[in-house]
C-alpha cells in the first residue's frame, strides 16, 4: 500500500515538470509505450509493476529450474555415452582464429602458454557468486586498465552486469550468449564464446577469475569478439568499453592547452565526442574522437566540470579518468609515481562525487565549516593507491571528523580511495562518462550459484524471494518507474553550481537524494554543438 501512496506523491511531481516524463519514462509508457495524464499513471501503476514483477522473478525463476531439468538430462547422457560428449561440449572454432592463436603463442614463446577450458583451472566453476562486484575483477597478466577500470565502474551497479548475460548461469556445455552494442552497425549482436582462455605460466593472461567465478573472463573474451582478436583490446578507450557494454551515449572531459597556457594547471576542459568509423581489416567497429566547441574554462570552468560531473553520479551514469601518460607519451609496464602512489597513463573508475563540511542550514547560521569537493576512485589493478591529501590513514580525516563521518573511507577497500577535486585536476586529464539508462531491465533475478547441491537448488527461490522484497517493500519497482534516467546526447544542464545540495531530502536521505536526481531541464547538444531547452 505504500508503495502505491508513493506512485501517487511522485506523478504528482512528475506532472509539475512537463519535460521530466519524457527523460524518466512514466507508468503508462513503461506497460502500454505511450504518456497519458497523471490520472491514468496512477491507475496503471500497479499493473506495470506487477508485470515487471512476475517477469523478473516468477518467471525467470521457472525457466531457470526447466533449463537446469534439461541440462542435468543431457549431462546424464553425457555421462553414460562417451561419444555423446564430443559433441555436447561447444567449441568456438571462429574465435580466436587459427592465425590469433599463433600470435599469442609467438608472443609468450618463451614461456608455456595454453588455453584452457574452465574446468581445467576451477575447481567448481560458476558464472556468478551471489551479485557480480568490483573485486570479482583481478589483472591478468597483461594490463588492460582501460577495459578493467569500465567493468569496475559497471559492477559497481550489479543488475547492469547481469543483463549483459543472456546466459544467466554456469553453462555445462562451456557456451554463454551475451547481449553487446556495435555502435558502427547501431544494433545489438549476440555474441557467443565458449569457456577457453588464454593461460601464460598457469596465469591467465587478461582478466582473472575470483574464486570459481568467471563472468569477468567470460564478458572480456566476448568484447575481443566483437572487436575482432585479442590483441585489439591491448590498448583501448574506456569509452568504447562503456558503450558497448550498456548501448548508451558517451562523452570525454579531456585537458587542452591554449595558447597562453604555460603549464598543466592552468589547462582548459574540453567535450569530445566518440565516432565509429569501420577499419580495412575488421569490418567491426573502431572508434575515434572529435573535439567539439564546448569548452570548460578558468576555475568557473572546473568548478562546473565537478558539479557536470556530480549530477552524472546521482544519476548513476558510468565514469572514468586516467592520469596523464608518462612524457614520452607510451608506457612500457607499470609506471608508478612515487611521490603520489599513482600508475601514468592508467584509467581509474570514478565511484563518487560529493560535496561534504557544509548543512543545508549553513547559509542561515553563518557557518564557517569548510566545503570539500571530493571524489571516490577505484584502480582495477586492486593496488598503488593515491598518498597524498585524503589518502588512507592521512590526518586530513581526524582533523575533520564530519568529512570523515559523511564518506565513511573504507581502508580495507585495496585499490579505493578518495582525492580532493584540485588534487584530482593536478593528476587526471581525461574523464569518460556514460550517461546510461536505468529502468527495468537492471531488475535480474540472482540465481545464487553454489557449490552445496541444496544450496544450489533453493539458490533461485531465494534469489526470487529476496528480489521480490527488494522490489515491493524496499519500493526499488516505484523508485525506478518514476527516477529511472533514459540516456541523452544532450549535456545535463548543470544545477547548483558551486553550492552544496541544499534541500532537505539532500541532507536528510542522502542515499534517497543519490538515487533520485532532479529532473533534466535541458543541455547543450555535443554533436551539433547548439544549445537546446526542455520545456519547463
Amino acid at each position: 500500500m505504500s508503495c502505491f501512496v508513493f506512485c501517487f506523491i511522485c506523478s504528482k511531481e512528475c506532472s509539475c515538470h512537463s519535460g521530466y516524463a519524457e527523460e524518466r519514462g512514466e507508468a503508462t509508457k513503461a506497460f502500454f509505450g505511450r504518456s497519458e495524464s497523471t490520472f491514468w499513471n496512477v491507475v496503471t501503476a500497479p499493473f506495470a509493476l506487477l508485470w515487471h514483477a512476475l517477469y523478473t522473478y516468477f518467471f525467470m525463476c521457472i525457466w531457470v529450474y526447466l533449463t537446469r531439468a534439461l541440462n542435468h538430462t543431457f549431462c546424464f547422457l553425457c555421462i553414460k555415452y562417451d561419444y555423446f560428449n564430443e559433441f555436447y561440449e561447444f567449441v568456438d572454432t571462429s574465435f580466436p582464429s587459427a592465425d590469433e592463436k599463433k600470435k599469442l603463442k609467438n608472443k609468450f614463446a618463451a614461456d608455456q602458454f595454453e588455453f584452457l577450458r574452465a574446468r581445467d583451472f576451477c575447481k567448481n566453476p560458476k558464472l556468478f557468486h551471489n551479485k557480480a562486484t568490483p573485486r570479482d575483477i583481478v589483472q591478468g597478466t597483461i594490463g588492460n586498465g582501460w577495459l578493467l577500470s569500465a567493468l569496475v565502474a559497471m559492477a559497481e551497479h550489479p543488475g547492469l552486469v547481469s543483463k549483459t548475460f543472456l546466459t544467466r548461469e554456469r553453462s555445462t556445455r562451456g557456451k554463454y550468449s551475451l547481449r553487446l552494442y556495435n555502435a558502427f552497425e547501431k544494433r545489438w549482436e549476440i555474441v557467443y564464446v565458449d569457456d577457453s582462455f588464454p593461460f601464460v605460466n598457469g596465469r591467465a593472461v587478461f582478466a582473472q577469475a575470483l574464486g570459481d567465478e568467471i563472468w569477468v573472463m567470460v564478458l572480456e573474451k566476448a568484447l575481443a569478439k566483437l572487436r575482432g582478436s585479442y590483441s585489439a583490446i591491448l590498448t583501448g578507450n574506456s569509452l568504447w568499453a562503456m558503450r558497448a557494454l550498456t548501448g548508451d551515449h558517451v562523452f570525454r572531459l579531456t585537458k587542452y592547452r591554449d595558447s597562453n597556457s604555460r603549464n598543466w594547471k592552468e589547462r582548459n576542459w574540453q567535450r569530445v565526442n566518440l565516432i565509429d568509423k569501420s577499419l580495412s581489416e575488421h569490418p567491426l567497429p573502431s572508434y575515434d574522437l572529435e573535439p567539439t566547441e564546448e569548452y570548460y574554462t578558468d576555475a568557473d570552468g572546473e568548478m562546473n566540470v565537478f558539479d557536470l560531473l556530480r549530477q552524472y553520479d546521482r544519476k548513476k551514469s558510468l565514469i572514468c579518468a586516467s592520469t596523464r601518460p608518462s612524457s614520452d607519451g607510451a608506457t612500457t609496464g607499470v609506471e608508478k609515481d612515487e611521490n603520489t602512489g599513482l600508475i601514468k597513463g592508467q584509467t581509474y573508475a570514478v565511484l563518487r562525487v560529493e560535496r561534504v563540511g557544509r548543512g543545508f542550514m549553513s547559509d542561515f547560521t553563518n557557518s564557517e565549516d569548510p566545503e570539500f569537493m571530493m571524489v571516490q576512485l577505484r584502480n582495477p589493478w586492486k593496488q598503488f593507491e593515491w598518498k597524498g591529501f585524503w589518502a588512507d590513514g592521512n590526518s586530513r580525516w581526524f582533523e575533520h571528523p564530519k568529512v570523515r563521518e559523511a564518506l565513511r573511507p573504507n581502508v580495507a577497500a585495496n585499490g579505493t580511495f578518495w582525492m580532493e577535486w584540485n588534487d584530482f585536476i593536478d593528476h587526471f586529464d581525461t574523464i569518460d562518462v556514460c550517461d546510461r539508462t536505468v529502468d527495468y531491465s537492471e531488475f535480474q533475478l540472482e540465481i545464487n550459484e553454489s557449490d552445496d547441491l541444496l544450496t544450489h537448488w533453493a539458490g533461485p527461490t531465494i534469489g526470487c524471494i529476496t528480489g521480490c522484497t527488494e522490489y515491493w517493500c524496499l519500493c526499488n519497482g516505484v523508485r525506478t518507474l518514476y527516477f529511472g534516467n533514459e540516456s541523452s546526447k544532450y549535456t545535463n544542464h548543470i544545477e547548483n553550481i558551486g553550492g552544496a545540495d541544499d534541500t532537505f531530502v539532500a541532507q536528510c536521505c542522502p542515499s534517497f537524494a543519490k538515487n533520485n536526481p532532479k529532473p533534466k531541464q535541458g543541455g547543450v547538444d555535443i554533436n551539433t554543438n547548439s544549445e537546446t531547452f526542455s520545456p519547463a
